[in-house]
């Protein structure tokens, strides 16, 4: 299957599981608003999913993966499983003791994240009680990883793309069952979360043991492959989670915020992690397995017209995403949000900082190919070093728009949103410098030509969005939701066929070939 066609399954899936995500957060929203208790939840949940991201998915993915599939292809899948196995057994001891350290100094441990919260003394306690509920769910998210890992190894990636579906599925029929038995409506949604985990995990493993892959407990043994894992795994951290600690970093000054400010931010990174996640997720799930094996084999050429299709790909959507979303963020967090308890004055105050995270949307995808070059190479540190230095502008800039010694024009939430954009930025272009020093990044002609003219029609989306913008912007506002999702449904329709008309007439006009 080509990387088109695997990037476009996964895209599916993720999408489906993403929009779940949508209306799992739409369901908290709608019934709690933007309150002190829903900060107090999205922090918790936050903290939990950002060290899965950072110490379990990410760098587990990065580490294992070529690990993985060079014992695959020059010992067999039976060695390769014992890995797995040796793995898992690690994983969870380490996972497990930063587990049992969190649920036993959990209130100096959420006073070190959300310092701001000290001032608030019962958002502190709210935030305490939730994190001691959902932070478990990383030990079996752990467990899920591992599975997911082999699965994309074994170039099966649907049913680990299918498994984010399931997952929020489980929380929302959790969350329905939940929520008039539970103390709080906000207990009801973490109680969910550390559920879905338990669903997820007996997901993947029946999905491996249908593959023939059984995977069982091993007494932990420090093998050549799992000391190589282990040298890779922390700077595997910091290359593949520097994005997930910057987040960390915007939650940490987002504690200073207001109440509301922390669930404006929340909103609008969900949103932004949609097509962040159906692109930039889809690539990364694809890329690392394709071009451990193409590298295996010694295939470099090949390697690297696989990752010049991989950034023509990642700007041919992230480039008019940008566009359309900045032109119509308000609009957007509208139809998404605007019921119950998150009026008119939530939406105008949170557009503002969709834009901002939307901005760094194109630097955050394309980062995902090149670090998967670096890890695919099994070079972890490049990447960490010069996420390092991302992460450093990105807390330099939070201390300063938290303590209005910039930008003191824009409200606070949105400063830390550009903020995390800049650090993407920095993060992309120093890295992709990087790898075109190190030749692991060659331009051609037709990569060039490719790139000009997804930059075009970015710019007639531009003017398209400028023409509809009155007529959109009157529906999205509407108090029918009918013809609010209306007006949603137009700008996905307009854009697409804007962008599909003017490619396909550019392409017949300079003749190019994709």
């Amino acid at each position: 299957m080509s990387l088109g066609r695997h990037i476009s399954v996964i895209g599916f899936h993720t999408t489906l599981g993403r929009f779940l995500g949508y209306l799992r957060d739409t369901l908290v929203v709608g019934a709690l608003g933007a309150t002190a208790i829903t900060d107090a939840l999205f922090i918790a949940t936050k903290i939990a999913s950002l060290f899965r991201r950072l110490f379990v998915e990410g760098a587990f993915n990065a580490s294992f993966i070529p690990i993985f599939g060079s014992l695959k292809e020059k010992d067999g899948v039976q060695k390769a499983t014992y890995f797995a196995e040796q793995s898992m057994v690690w994983m969870v001891l380490f996972v497990g003791a930063m587990t049992l350290y969190v649920m036993g100094f959990t209130e100096s441990f959420v006073g070190l994240i959300a310092t701001g919260f000290k001032d608030d003394p019962e958002k502190l306690q709210w935030t305490v009680e939730f994190t001691r509920i959902v932070f478990p769910f990383i030990l079996l998210i752990c467990l899920t990883a591992v599975l997911g890992s082999v699965l994309n190894a074994m170039h099966n990636f649907v049913q680990t793309a299918a498994s984010q579906t399931v997952g929020n599925s489980a929380i929302i029929l959790l969350f329905l069952a939940l929520q008039d038995v539970a103390e709080t409506k906000a207990h009801a949604a973490a109680w969910a979360i550390l559920g879905s985990a338990f669903v997820q995990f007996i997901w993947l493993y029946v999905v491996a043991v249908r593959m023939g892959i059984v995977i069982v407990p091993r007494w932990p043994q420090l093998t050549t492959p799992v000391k190589e894992f282990m040298k890779r795994l922390l700077p595997g951290i910091f290359g593949t989670g520097m994005v997930q600690i910057n987040v960390m970093i915007s939650i940490f000054f987002g504690s200073y915020l207001g109440d509301g400010g922390v669930s404006y931010l929340q909103i609008t990174e969900r949103v932004n992690q949609f097509p962040l996640s159906i692109i930039g997720v889809s690539l990364g799930t694809v890329l690392i397995p394709m071009l451990t094996t193409q590298l295996q084999q010694h295939s470099m050429d090949k390697a690297l017209e696989t990752q010049n299709k991989a950034i023509e790909l990642s700007l041919a959507l992230s480039l008019p995403i940008c566009v359309i979303v900045t032109m119509f963020s308000a609009p957007i967090i509208s139809t998404l949000f605007m019921h119950g308890k998150f009026t008119e004055a939530n939406v105008l105050a949170a557009a503002p900082c969709l834009v901002a995270f939307i901005s760094g949307l194109p630097a955050y995808v394309l980062l995902k190919v090149f670090s998967s070059t670096f890890f695919a190479l099994k070079d972890t540190l490049r990447p960490s070093i010069v996420g390092g230095i991302a992460m450093i502008i990105n807390a330099v800039l939070c201390y300063l728009i938290v303590n209005d010694l910039i930008w003191q024009e824009l409200p606070n939430h949105v400063g830390i949103a550009i903020a995390l954009s800049i650090s993407g930025w920095v993060n992309t272009l120093v890295l992709a410098g990087w790898s075109y020093a190190k030749g692991y990044f060659k331009l051609n002609a037709l990569f060039i030509q490719t790139v000009i003219r997804i930059t075009v029609i970015a710019g007639l989306l531009v003017a398209v969005s400028y023409v509809i913008y009155p007529w959109i912007y009157g529906l999205a506002f509407d108090t029918n939701v009918v013809y609010r999702w209306i007006s949603l449904c137009l700008i996905a329709i307009i854009a697409a066929s804007s962008y599909f008309i003017t490619d396909i007439y550019y392409k017949k006009l300079l003749g190019t070939k994709r």
